[in-house]
């Protein structure tokens, strides 16, 4: 898989990539926002922190953190079976004048009580789960974040002004190297987060205006791309179909 992967994005100026051979790499500390790429940390964090040390389960509903009736699971946040208000409907300048509180109460008051039962990608989910991260340790989520990963060896920041579009929370915030997003897709049971594709290897990508983001890896091969300057995910989306082709025999078998 990497050496396909390095022959496609060899000749890219604005890459940042790191992988798990010390080949064909650069920029291995310098630090971007990940957008969706924090998606997967936060489920991390619920699974492996919050069920832990706080005893809460993925099925507790969300009316329970909120005080609504809600029959919204954690779960279905987390696996985007909410069927959430999609909180980017709203202006933009209002989204980044506003509290996580107050947008969370948005959501889900513009939400319909019972989750649709259909996978339906949501950013709000994951601004809902930043905020139930609040409510459960009483701290910013940016700082519950930061504090589990530093345990992990991983820096994680945050910045308002770092990107000029949204603002965003647990759905797209992050601050983070290609190294850290390295040893964060090595932490132990970690493939349970990531989806995967028809030849097994776990995947995720992100992306908004000036920003791209990529991580793919399976059991012996690790790879991370982070690129700035960006208009669109093209790329990326090229390079997931070049990884798909690896799985069936096509251009890509190595």
């Amino acid at each position: 898989m990497l050496p396909l992967l390095m022959e496609r994005v060899i000749n890219e100026e604005s890459y940042i990539i790191k992988t798990s051979r010390e080949s064909s790499t650069k920029g291995f500390n310098s630090k971007q926002l990940i957008a969706s790429l924090t998606k997967p940390m936060i489920s991390y964090y619920f699974n492996e922190f919050l069920a832990e040390e706080y005893k809460i389960s993925l099925d507790d509903k969300v009316g329970k953190y909120f005080g609504t009736t809600h029959l919204i699971t954690l779960r279905d946040l987390i696996e985007h079976r909410s069927g959430v208000f999609d909180y980017l409907e709203l202006e933009e300048s209002f989204i980044n004048e506003s509290r996580l509180e107050d947008i969370s109460k948005i959501i889900l008051t513009k939400s319909q009580y019972d989750p649709p039962n259909k996978v339906a990608y949501s950013n709000s989910g994951y601004v809902l789960l930043s905020r139930v991260i609040e409510i459960i340790t009483g701290a910013e989520y940016e700082k519950a974040i930061e504090n589990f990963y530093k345990t992990k060896d991983i820096e994680v920041s945050f910045s308002k002004d770092y990107s000029n579009y949204i603002k965003g929370w647990g759905d797209g915030e992050f601050i983070m190297s290609p190294n850290d997003y390295l040893r964060f897709i090595k932490l132990p049971n970690i493939k349970t987060y990531f989806p995967k594709l028809k030849n097994g290897i776990s995947y995720f990508s992100g992306f908004c205006p000036g920003f791209e983001t990529l991580c793919c890896f399976n059991e012996n091969e690790y790879f991370v791309l982070f690129r700035k300057g960006v208009e669109d995910s093209l790329f990326t989306d090229e390079l997931l179909d070049l990884i798909e082709g690896i799985s069936d025999g096509g251009p890509g078998e190595t």
